[in-house]
């Protein structure tokens, strides 16, 4: 009761609330900007011919890089260079030596271009002579959201993480106009069915996606079940549509519009081409030789956009050592199918030391493979 009294007092002389000012205006847009609904921005790569010693070289396989999300507040920033590739092809029609611009990768500071290799280096070409001048420029597509391709759209929200930035963003272009399946939100289902994406016919390195279009009936069957938009892999296309139709969702209402994706990336490597032998490159001076032991091994790390598509590959370095046992002078003397492992292996050399000697060491060469951990097959039980 004591503690009433106190507060009563209080309370009495609270006065009441001013009232809120409502917020400054918004500052006027610059002038020259682009307007907000033009800056979230879809960025597309398109492949133009390719030549080889002057001549054309049609591919007998590609893959598009995947696209992706960028943002753009003034118009010249929608002016993206586009990406020139240089490489060989071998007798098997594989590229190799694969550099983009001069360069050892694709690389934009305003948009993510990293997938332009990786995605080129699944391509293939007519077994025949192997040709080492040829060259390829992909065009960067810059768009608004809201006018970018359904299907490449399709296929960028594929293959996006659920917590994905602009996920929701995307999702909206891609809605069914008069859709009722998310209204106020998705049904929630009770069975979830998916493909085993392991029997799915994949060329190694290479994704595939198909999105399913359906509707909902009163009693939480999936009908009307279809492919709205794929990439045309048709064994993926009957294993999703035959997964849909088994999904189940809480009974209610029926719901038309409906919207699910199915993606698939190939966990098949695509192996490196067999590596050279690395005492080729040891020059003749080098004192090497019987130095094999690390005072601390390399750290591999791999290169992030081969190791989303299960591409492989390998570089030899060439460096030397101080007598204290650290590395120095690493350069790249080989790498495949493209550059950027010989990039990826300079980083994972700085990690390593060598055991301390009296006057260092000259020439040393290695060979650092970039090896994909090969997916389990089940096998019969015993």
């Amino acid at each position: 009761m004591e503690f009433v009294a106190l507060l009563a007092p209080v309370l009495t002389q609270v006065a009441p609330p001013a009232a809120i000012p409502p917020p400054p205006p918004p500052p006027p847009m610059p002038a020259g900007a682009l307007p907000e609904s033009q800056r979230r921005r879809f960025i597309s790569f398109v492949s133009g011919p390719v030549t080889c010693d002057g001549a054309a070289a049609a591919p007998i396989m590609l893959e598009q890089p995947m696209p992706s999300i960028g943002y753009a507040f003034w118009p010249a920033d929608t002016h993206l260079p586009s990406i020139g590739l240089t490489f060989a092809i071998d007798a098997d029609g594989r590229p190799m030596d694969i550099r983009a611009n001069g360069d050892d990768g694709a690389k934009s500071s305003s948009v993510d271009t990293s997938d332009v290799v990786p995605a080129f280096a699944t391509w293939r070409f007519i077994r025949d002579a192997p040709h080492r001048r040829c060259a390829v420029t992909f065009t960067v597509q810059d768009q608004p959201l809201t006018a970018a391709p359904r299907d490449e759209l399709t296929r960028y929200y594929a293959f996006l993480p659920g917590q994905a930035a602009y996920r929701r963003e995307v999702f909206d272009q891609l809605r069914p106009v008069g859709a009722t399946c998310y209204d106020p939100y998705f049904p929630p289902p009770l069975v979830q069915v998916f493909p085993d994406y392991r029997k799915v016919a994949q060329r190694p390195g290479n994704t595939s996606f198909a999105m399913m279009a359906f509707g909902i009936d009163r009693h939480g069957r999936p009908v009307d079940v279809r492919v709205a938009t794929s990439d045309g892999n048709h064994d993926l296309d009957a294993k999703a549509i035959a997964a849909m139709r088994r999904w189940r969702f809480i009974d209610g209402g029926a719901h038309g519009g409906c919207l699910y994706p199915y993606a698939n990336r190939s966990t098949v490597p695509l192996e490196a081409p067999p590596p050279p032998d690395v005492a080729a490159y040891r020059p003749a001076d080098s004192d090497c030789e019987g130095h094999d032991d690390w005072a601390s091994y390399p750290v591999l790390t791999y290169p992030e956009p081969f190791r989303r598509r299960s591409i492989e590959g390998w570089a030899v370095v060439r460096y030397d050592v101080a007598p204290w046992g650290e590395l120095g002078n690493i350069e790249v003397v080989a790498a495949e199918p493209a550059a950027a492992f010989g990039t990826q292996a300079i980083e994972v050399m700085r990690t390593a030391r060598k055991p301390a000697t009296k006057h260092g060491l000259y020439g040393c060469v290695d060979l650092v493979k970039f090896v994909m951990r090969r997916p389990v097959r089940p096998g019969p039980r015993r």
